[in-house]
Protein backbone atom coordinates (compact mmCIF):
# COMPACT_ATOMS: atom_id res chain seq x y z
CA UNK A 1 0.00 0.00 0.00
CA UNK A 2 1.64 3.28 -0.99
CA UNK A 3 2.16 6.12 1.53
CA UNK A 4 -0.37 8.87 2.31
CA UNK A 5 1.34 12.27 0.74
CA UNK A 6 0.44 15.59 2.79
CA UNK A 7 1.51 18.77 2.84
CA UNK A 8 2.72 20.26 5.99
CA UNK A 9 1.41 24.30 5.79
CA UNK A 10 3.75 26.50 8.02
CA UNK A 11 1.26 26.83 10.43
CA UNK A 12 2.11 23.06 11.72
CA UNK A 13 5.52 23.46 10.61
CA UNK A 14 6.41 26.64 13.19
CA UNK A 15 5.51 25.23 17.08
CA UNK A 16 8.62 22.76 17.95
CA UNK A 17 6.83 20.10 19.46
CA UNK A 18 4.05 20.02 16.63
CA UNK A 19 6.64 19.86 14.29
CA UNK A 20 8.69 17.78 15.89
CA UNK A 21 5.53 15.23 16.00
CA UNK A 22 4.73 15.62 12.40
CA UNK A 23 8.23 14.90 11.23
CA UNK A 24 9.01 12.03 13.30
CA UNK A 25 6.28 10.15 12.23
CA UNK A 26 7.31 10.53 8.86
CA UNK A 27 10.87 9.43 9.54
CA UNK A 28 8.80 6.41 11.02
CA UNK A 29 7.05 5.92 7.26
CA UNK A 30 3.30 6.76 8.47
CA UNK A 31 3.21 9.45 5.77
CA UNK A 32 5.30 11.59 3.02
CA UNK A 33 5.52 14.89 4.05
CA UNK A 34 5.72 17.70 1.21
CA UNK A 35 6.37 21.19 1.29
CA UNK A 36 6.66 24.77 -1.26
CA UNK A 37 9.24 27.01 -1.29
CA UNK A 38 6.32 29.45 -0.03
CA UNK A 39 5.86 27.17 2.92
CA UNK A 40 9.39 27.11 4.22
CA UNK A 41 9.33 31.05 3.54
CA UNK A 42 6.88 31.25 5.54
CA UNK A 43 7.85 29.14 8.25
CA UNK A 44 11.20 31.11 8.22
CA UNK A 45 9.14 34.52 8.45
CA UNK A 46 7.21 33.64 11.30
CA UNK A 47 10.04 31.58 13.20
CA UNK A 48 12.08 34.31 13.14
CA UNK A 49 9.36 36.78 14.53
CA UNK A 50 7.77 34.55 17.61
CA UNK A 51 11.52 33.38 18.31
CA UNK A 52 13.76 36.81 17.86
CA UNK A 53 16.48 35.21 20.42
CA UNK A 54 17.10 32.99 16.77
CA UNK A 55 16.35 35.20 13.78
CA UNK A 56 16.54 34.79 11.21
CA UNK A 57 19.28 32.88 10.26
CA UNK A 58 18.14 30.65 13.02
CA UNK A 59 15.17 30.09 11.49
CA UNK A 60 16.92 29.19 8.18
CA UNK A 61 18.98 26.55 9.82
CA UNK A 62 15.79 24.84 11.41
CA UNK A 63 14.42 25.07 7.41
CA UNK A 64 17.36 23.41 6.61
CA UNK A 65 17.37 20.51 9.00
CA UNK A 66 13.85 19.62 7.58
CA UNK A 67 14.71 20.27 4.31
CA UNK A 68 17.99 18.03 4.81
CA UNK A 69 16.03 15.09 6.37
CA UNK A 70 12.99 14.96 3.61
CA UNK A 71 14.92 16.04 0.63
CA UNK A 72 12.17 14.28 -1.76
CA UNK A 73 9.17 16.50 -0.19
CA UNK A 74 9.86 19.74 -2.34
CA UNK A 75 6.28 20.59 -4.77
CA UNK A 76 6.81 22.25 -7.51
CA UNK A 77 4.57 23.17 -10.50
CA UNK A 78 1.51 23.91 -8.23
CA UNK A 79 1.67 27.70 -9.11
CA UNK A 80 -0.60 27.55 -12.06
CA UNK A 81 -3.18 25.95 -9.68
CA UNK A 82 -3.40 29.14 -7.23
CA UNK A 83 -5.69 31.58 -9.03
CA UNK A 84 -8.27 28.78 -9.23
CA UNK A 85 -8.48 27.59 -5.75
CA UNK A 86 -11.40 29.25 -3.92
CA UNK A 87 -9.89 29.21 0.04
CA UNK A 88 -8.53 32.40 1.58
CA UNK A 89 -5.85 33.97 -0.57
CA UNK A 90 -3.20 33.05 2.03
CA UNK A 91 -4.40 29.56 2.06
CA UNK A 92 -4.02 29.04 -1.38
CA UNK A 93 -0.75 27.65 -2.38
CA UNK A 94 -1.47 25.09 0.18
CA UNK A 95 -3.95 23.83 -1.76
CA UNK A 96 -2.75 24.37 -4.66
CA UNK A 97 0.10 22.34 -3.86
CA UNK A 98 -1.48 19.62 -2.25
CA UNK A 99 -3.69 19.37 -5.48
CA UNK A 100 -1.20 19.15 -7.62
CA UNK A 101 0.76 16.61 -6.03
CA UNK A 102 -1.71 14.40 -3.75
CA UNK A 103 -4.56 14.96 -6.02
CA UNK A 104 -5.84 17.51 -3.01
CA UNK A 105 -6.15 13.94 -0.79
CA UNK A 106 -3.93 15.15 2.22
CA UNK A 107 -3.05 18.20 3.77
CA UNK A 108 -2.25 18.95 7.51
CA UNK A 109 -3.43 22.52 8.45
CA UNK A 110 -4.11 24.12 12.02
CA UNK A 111 -6.96 26.42 10.78
CA UNK A 112 -9.80 24.24 10.25
CA UNK A 113 -12.50 25.80 11.05
CA UNK A 114 -11.42 28.26 8.49
CA UNK A 115 -11.01 26.10 5.49
CA UNK A 116 -14.60 24.18 6.47
CA UNK A 117 -16.23 27.12 5.98
CA UNK A 118 -14.37 27.65 2.71
CA UNK A 119 -15.21 24.23 1.50
CA UNK A 120 -18.98 23.57 2.43
CA UNK A 121 -19.67 27.04 0.50
CA UNK A 122 -17.76 25.38 -2.34
CA UNK A 123 -19.94 24.02 -5.10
Amino acid sequence: MPLTLAVLDANVLVPVSLTDTLLRSAEHRRYVPLRTSAILDEVIRNVARLHPEHGTEGARRRVSFMTNAFPDAMVSGWERLEPDMTTDPKDRHVLAAAVWRSSGRSMVVRTVPSWRRRFAATP
